[in-house]
């Protein structure tokens, strides 16, 4: 994915956690009505769920890619491993068959 060592950085996450931190402080000190504080929470709430979700989607769908790639990593191996054996196999079966 395009943005994989973006989304691993810890520093990355720091910044983003400080300004929701900060938006947060902000919206609830503000001198604003109790509606707009209300919706303002609403949103924040919202879109810090949303952002959870897909943070959560990126990581299934890349242990996903992960496992599918070990599984054609593994299937190689084994290939490489019978076409190495094949001829040793071939000569015990010709002896077994003279």
């Amino acid at each position: 994915m395009k943005y994989e060592k973006l989304l691993r950085n810890t520093a990355f996450g720091g910044l983003v956690g400080t300004l929701v931190t900060l938006a947060l402080v902000w919206a609830f000190d503000s001198d604003v009505s109790t509606e707009i504080k209300r919706f303002y929470t609403f949103v924040f709430t919202a879109c810090i769920t949303l952002a959870a979700a897909t943070l959560t989607l990126y990581g299934v769908f890349s242990n996903i890619e992960n496992q599918q790639t070990q599984a054609q990593q593994d299937r190689n191996r084994k290939l490489l491993a019978a076409k190495a054996l094949l001829p040793n196999a071939l000569s015990k079966m010709c002896e077994a068959c003279r």
